[in-house]
């Protein structure tokens, strides 16, 4: 009877462990996650499978039963651990040679002030891309981000509404004009047909891939632009390598904050 008290704990583990593992996939929605959990989960769950068998067979049925209900809480613990050793390495790890000499670029520039007071920004990037989607994080002195943050820009009363391409917000304009949106300052956004702002943050984004590796760092320009006048404002560069979590282009000391650039460049600081 222990044995198959045994066998149904370890069968309800890996049940668990196949469902619990789609919590796992990408915010790109790729799979990578899941087969990771299934690499590693599996193997674990027929280890401490086996060994609840083992002791089972020396008559220590009860020590048995305890180490397959415990095999999915101790997996968790070991995922822990063997995630914090493997950040700690990768936190002591030197950046590659392609990364350092892109970083000698990166960093925020105020070139100009507006000729009068900004009352409405607009976001823009390339049709068919897609804007980044981490617009904060802190920078060590190795170059270790964490913090990591994204977010639909808020500011202040004196800015009447933001806007950008469609869709940069979630779900599509009720009045279903395209291609920018417009969000009023407190109020829900709806479809324009084009930008009208005052500055225009324009977005260029670009992927390079690290030599003998296969991961990647993103370089991430911005542009601020007042759109009365045709000056430029600001411009921005940051580079994130979230497979190594390193970064650079603080806009300040030990932070790269997005949304508090394009304030400075619009003069609100």
């Amino acid at each position: 009877m222990g044995y198959v008290v045994i066998l149904l704990i370890t069968a309800l583990n890996g049940v668990v462990l196949y469902f619990l593992s789609f919590l796992a996939v990408g915010g790109d929605g790729s799979a990578e996650g899941i087969h990771r959990v299934w690499l590693f989960g599996f193997p674990w769950v027929a280890i401490f499978g086996g060994v609840s068998i083992a002791l089972h067979a020396r008559g220590k049925s009860s020590t048995a039963i305890k180490t397959a209900s415990l095999t999915l809480p101790a997996g968790y613990v070991a995922a822990l651990v063997g995630m914090f050793a493997a950040g700690y390495v990768t936190s002591l790890r030197s950046n590659s040679p392609e990364f350092d000499l892109a970083c000698k670029t990166a960093g925020s520039k105020i070139l100009a002030k507006p000729a009068t007071a900004v009352e409405s920004i607009a976001y823009d990037w390339e049709p068919g891309t897609y804007p980044p989607n981490i617009n904060y994080f802190t920078i060590d002195s190795r170059g270790n981000v964490r913090n990591l943050r994204g977010g639909i820009p808020r500011f202040p009363g004196s800015i009447k509404f933001v806007e950008g391409r469609c869709c940069q917000f979630e779900g599509a304009p009720t009045n279903r004009v395209r291609p920018f949106i417009r969000r009023p300052n407190g109020g829900d956004y709806y479809g324009i047909p084009e930008l009208t702002a005052d500055v225009l943050v324009q977005y260029k984004v670009a992927h390079s891939r690290l030599q003998g590796m296969d991961t990647s760092f993103k370089t991430v320009d911005i542009t601020v632009t007042d759109r009365r006048d045709g000056r430029t404002l600001a411009t921005l560069r940051y580079l994130l390598d979230m497979e190594g979590r390193r970064g650079c282009g603080a806009t300040s000391d030990g932070v790269m904050d997005e949304q508090q650039f394009v304030r400075s460049a619009v003069g609100m600081d």
